[in-house]
């Protein structure tokens, strides 16, 4: 029985506390199905209520009913709350230019917070285990990731927890075996489409050959990794706050001359993360050609992954999107332009209600957040999960057809995030279970303050 190590996990990373609801990711496969009866079973101890929710992808039509029937039988004869979702995972994927594999996962996440919110609930339970933790961990080291995607899969983030990742595959499913329990098999799983999978099904057999225990070493180095770039995270953000840096200027150059490289890469991603810019894609490479631009003449440029570029100024190096955080869009027509900031949520803080600033929960937001006027795909949600067409929204609140081209935006690509002066994206509104903050002001050139 694997339960013990599952209630070990939970314990050390304060995943769940007595009182508190749980929704449990429950596709019908082994990981899942080992995840929801050893949650189900310790509920009962810990003091806490465990929740299964079943995204239907509507991808592999009667294999995926199958499924759905399989998942809500389980949960049926056992007692086990249950609530089925449909989502449309090719629409999503035509819609916003995702691979079938990206759109399924994030309509994945979607639907689970969507879900958490309307339930009450308190955390996100995913079955990801410890090979998972292993091949994650190789999947980054070959993208040439820093130490934070060496880390791997983070067993707490924000309400997500993971309560088996330092279980292995094989105890999984001794586990089940030992119960007499079948599961569902996604063949999908056995393709060499994904890279991971490729991963999984050559790279990680052949370092089995040379070490029987690969995964667990493997994903050990990942967690001692996370500690390490926890303590580096932490010491670049002391010297950024007592630096000579503003969301303004940059990184000051001094501070990132006087560092060794490595300290150097952690003051750009910190500085990035701290000021909402997307850190998908971004390599250590990156990192460091931004960072390199400090000794560099005034002006010298670096492009960074997903539109933003480093600069740098007369007193350090600055970053911005293409768009210049909306300047070149709405800014020069208007004079305004939009200031992010980034933190982690004060306990017991709540949010007052201005009209240039507004706070949003930052692990909802996939991008770096632009100032710009509509565009033809742009939708909002008005409801948490409901969306509508920008266009349709605009017309059922009477805004006049002469002012829907000239209202400001805060946007995350197609996402509107804020009609500046209207109303906040529901999907993005702060929550109970919100635990990062990302604050978005509109000011003026040449202003500051929240309500420029």
């Amino acid at each position: 029985m694997i339960q013990k190590a599952i209630r070990e996990t939970i314990q050390k990373y304060d995943m769940i506390r007595p009182g508190q609801r749980v929704l449990i990711g429950f596709s019908g496969g082994a990981d899942s199905l080992c995840l929801l009866v050893n949650l189900h079973e310790l509920s009962k101890s810990m003091g806490f209520t465990a929740e299964a929710v079943h995204v239907h992808h509507m991808l592999r039509h009667e294999a995926a009913d199958r499924d759905a029937a399989f998942t809500e039988a389980f949960c049926r004869e056992r007692g086990i709350p249950y609530t089925l979702v449909r989502v449309d995972v090719k629409t999503r994927a035509n819609a916003f230019n995702e691979s079938t594999e990206e759109a399924a996962r994030n309509l994945r996440y979607e639907a689970l917070f969507r879900i958490l919110q309307e339930h009450g609930s308190d955390r996100i339970a995913l079955a990801h285990h410890q090979n998972d933790l292993a091949e994650t961990v190789l999947f980054h080291m070959i993208r040439g990731s820093g130490l934070k995607g060496l880390s791997g899969i983070p067993p707490v983030r924000g309400p997500v927890i993971r309560p088996l990742l330092f279980v292995s595959r094989r105890d999984i499913l001794l586990d089940l075996k030992e119960r007499g329990m079948s599961y569902c098999t996604d063949e999908t799983n056995d393709s060499d489409d994904a890279s991971r999978n490729v991963i999984r099904h050559y790279v990680m057999p052949a370092l089995r050959e040379i070490r029987r225990d690969a995964d667990a070493k493997i994903s050990g180095t990942g967690n001692y990794l996370s500690e390490v770039d926890r303590y580096l995270t932490e010491k670049a953000r002391e010297l950024l706050r007592g630096g000579a840096s503003s969301d303004a200027d940059g990184i000051d150059a001094g501070l990132l001359c006087a560092e060794d490289p490595v300290m150097q890469d952690y003051l750009v991603s910190v500085y990035l993360r701290d000021h909402g810019f997307s850190m998908k894609d971004i390599t250590r490479e990156h990192l460091r050609q931004a960072a390199r631009l400090s000794a560099m003449g005034v002006g010298k440029k670096t492009d960074l992954p997903g539109g933003v570029f480093a600069v740098r100024t007369y007193t350090g190096v600055a970053f911005r999107k293409k768009e210049d955080a909306g300047r070149e869009e709405a800014g020069e027509k208007t004079g305004c332009f939009l200031r992010c900031r980034v933190f982690d949520r004060p306990k017991g803080r709540t949010f007052p209600e201005k009209e240039y600033t507004k706070w949003l929960d930052y692990d909802k937001i996939k991008g770096t957040p632009v100032l710009r006027t509509r565009r033809p795909k742009d939708r909002i949600s008005v409801r948490a999960g409901e969306h509508k067409k920008l266009k349709d929204w605009m017309i059922d609140e009477k805004i006049p057809q002469e002012m829907r081209g000239s209202l400001l935006l805060a946007a995350d690509g197609s996402e509107i995030l804020w009609v500046v002066g209207y109303r906040l994206g529901a999907d993005y509104r702060v929550t109970d279970a919100t635990t990062r903050i990302m604050e978005i002001s509109i000011e003026k050139e040449g202003e500051t303050g929240d309500e420029g």
